[in-house]
């Protein structure tokens, strides 16, 4: 997109004109391609206030032989992905895990990477010890969750 480009309905329009030739590029020419845009509710995408699709934004999808997953009356999914996808539960846990144990570099590269590795093995450990099973069945509780919060951002 351009340096003008604006996250707004006729932005997200423009951006998915060019969807097609991304997956292409990502996926060959004869590849099947998917047809479903899994997005957040976010600028441009779907009314804050109402939960409805933004109408340039699903015109371009219709043009373009998409449809939204979330459908026209969004206001049920997630206000921010981050909210649903496991690996974004797990990278919020290593993400915490390095705030309350930050990693201090030395002069050293060869001492730094060695001290590195020792502590990506001690936050693999605490990640260890959470759950690891409730994450990965928990999309189906957290669509549950999403559902009666009405969308709103789930704290975790």
């Amino acid at each position: 997109m351009g340096s003008e480009w604006e996250q707004t309905g006729a932005g997200m329009a423009e951006f998915v004109s060019g969807v097609d030739d991304l997956l292409v590029d990502m996926l060959g020419p004869h590849s099947p391609k998917p047809r479903v845009c899994f997005t957040d509710r976010g600028p441009g995408l779907y009314n804050s206030l109402n939960g409805e699709i933004i109408q340039k934004y699903h015109g371009a999808l219709k043009r373009h032989g998409f449809r939204p997953f979330a459908g026209v009356e969004g206001q049920w999914q997630a206000a921010d992905l981050a909210d649903f996808f496991p690996h974004e539960t797990v990278v919020a846990w290593v993400r915490d895990w390095f705030r309350k144990k930050p990693f201090k570099a030395v002069e050293d590269v060869e001492v730094n990477h060695r001290m590195f590795l020792d502590r990506l093995r001690e936050c693999e450990a605490y990640a260890n010890t959470l759950d690891k099973e409730g994450v990965c069945r928990g999309p189906v509780k957290q669509f549950r969750e999403l559902r009666a919060a009405k969308g709103a951002r789930l704290r975790r």
